[in-house]
C-alpha cells in the first residue's frame, strides 16, 4: 500500500490522540478510529480492509472462546564449538 502524505499522517495521528483523549469506551474508541482510517484509504483499499474485516470477525471470536492455544516449546540449539587451529609459533 502507497504510503498517505505527511500532512494526512500527521492529521491521523492528531485526530487518534483526540478520540483516545475524550472517548472513554474502548471499543467506541476503536469503531471512530477505524473509521478515521478508512475516511482516508483510496477506494481499493476500503474494500479490502471490508472484506478482510468480514472474513476475518468471526474467526477471531471463535478463537477467543476456545481460550489461548497450546503451549509453545522451546528446542534449544547443540552447542557447536569449533575446534582451534594450531598456532604459529615464532621463531
Amino acid at each position: 500500500m502507497k504510503r498517505l502524505p505527511r500532512g494526512i499522517r500527521k492529521h491521523i495521528r492528531r485526530e487518534k490522540a483526540r478520540i483516545r483523549r475524550e472517548v472513554f469506551d474502548i471499543k467506541e474508541q476503536e469503531q471512530q478510529i477505524q473509521e478515521l482510517r478508512l475516511r482516508f484509504l483510496p477506494k481499493e483499499a476500503r474494500e479490502a480492509e471490508k472484506i478482510k474485516e468480514v472474513a476475518i470477525g468471526p474467526a477471531e471470536e471463535i478463537k477467543q472462546k476456545q481460550g489461548p492455544s497450546a503451549k509453545k516449546v522451546k528446542v534449544k540449539k547443540p552447542i557447536i564449538k569449533k575446534e582451534k587451529s594450531p598456532s604459529k609459533k615464532k621463531k
